[in-house]
């Protein structure tokens, strides 16, 4: 008798292991940014009512930010000959409780951020002290290149919105507002002559 052996032919198994999340791939993205320059601010010409103050308790001298001789388009930052034909702003006219001299001399302060910067500019009261500043006037708004002088008010209680010069000038480089400001004085008590009488008020600048 013959006997045959069968044998039987498997295919091999094959297993491959199980990957989460099999053919992925990760790559780290750059994130790059430049932060805003902080906001600079200059006192170019201090604020002068002069000796003017009468001595009642409760008077008041105000100092015009508009009216007056001693505001000049270049205090503005502006270029003469671009704005050539435009009236000067002026400022400075005294009315109100005032003695003495006939004229003052408005704030002119520099604010720097950067070319075409949006920015918010307020004043608020300062130091409490014998005598109380109102502050009040305006800011420049995109100076240089323009025709024109376009302004914003600004005063207690009334921010302004504007926007940074976006070209050198004469008078300013790019990136600048000029603020000038004036206001009223109030005297707290009454004064005594030949005395001299201080107060302060904060100039307040934000990107929008």
């Amino acid at each position: 008798m013959k006997h045959f052996n069968k044998f039987v032919k498997t295919m091999p198994l094959l297993l491959l292991p199980v990957m989460s999340g099999a053919m992925a791939t990760d790559i780290t993205i750059p994130l790059n940014f430049t932060t805003l320059p902080v906001i600079d601010i200059q006192e170019l010409t201090p604020m002068a009512f002069g000796d003017v103050l009468s001595l009642a308790q409760a008077a008041t001298c105000i100092m015009s930010s508009s009216a007056g001789d001693n505001i000049d388009l270049n205090d503005e930052g502006q270029d003469m000959v671009t704005l050539s034909g435009i009236a000067a702003p002026g400022g400075g006219d005294l009315s109100g409780g005032c003695t003495g001299l006939p004229d003052g001399q408005p704030g002119v302060y520099e604010i720097t951020s950067f070319a075409g910067a949006n920015i918010t500019v307020s004043v608020t009261a300062g130091t409490a002290t014998e005598i109380a500043l109102d502050p009040s006037g305006y800011a420049t708004s995109v100076t240089g290149g323009t025709s024109s002088r376009p302004t914003v008010a600004v005063g207690l209680g009334n921010e302004a919105n504007a926007t940074a010069s976006a070209t050198l000038t004469a008078f300013s480089a790019a990136g600048t507002n000029r603020v000038i400001v004036a206001g009223t004085i109030t005297n707290q008590t009454t004064l005594t002559a030949g005395s001299p009488y201080a107060t302060d008020f904060n100039l307040n600048v934000v990107y929008q």
